[in-house]
Formats: structure tokens, sequence, C-alpha cells
């Protein structure tokens, strides 16, 4: 059941809503110069975090590029040495 509240105007019935409350930002606060650098240095601390788990991942994947890119040209280089033999 939607409860209605009486509104003078054009509309006589509109769907209740709760009172819109702004609710402050819980771990960014600039009141003062110590809590501004607090904030700073968590939000770089973060960054930072990020920034090496995503040079971990490229490594990783890097790594394992070349590791089949080795594969590929050792058994090009098989193939080759084949078909020098051959003809």
């Amino acid at each position: 059941m939607i409860f209605q509240r009486k509104v003078q105007g054009l509309f006589p019935t509109v769907p209740f809503s709760p009172p819109i409350v702004e609710a402050p930002l819980r771990n960014i606060d600039f009141s003062s110069w110590e809590s501004l650098l607090v904030t700073l240095i968590g939000l770089a601390l973060v960054t930072l975090i990020g920034v090496g788990i995503r040079l971990v991942v490229m490594f990783t994947i890097q790594q394992r590029r070349e590791r089949m890119n080795r594969q590929i040209n050792e058994r090009l280089r098989t193939l080759i040495a084949a078909y020098k033999t051959l003809g």
C-alpha cells in the first residue's frame, strides 16, 4: 500500500517520500589542514596500490606473451631447418 500525503496545488495527492537528508562524505574531510593532509595521503596510497596492482598484472601478461613468442620462434626455427635439409 502506498501512503499518500495531501499537497495543495495542481496535484491533490503524491506518493509519500521520506525527507531528503544530505549525508556528509565519510572519508573525505577538508575541515582542517590535518584532515586534508590525511585525506590526500589516503588517496595517494589507494592510487599507488591500484597502480601497483595494474603493473603486476601487465608484467605477468607480458611474460606470458614473451614465453608464447619464444615457443613460436623455436617452432619456426625447427621448420626452417627442416626445409633447408630437404631442399
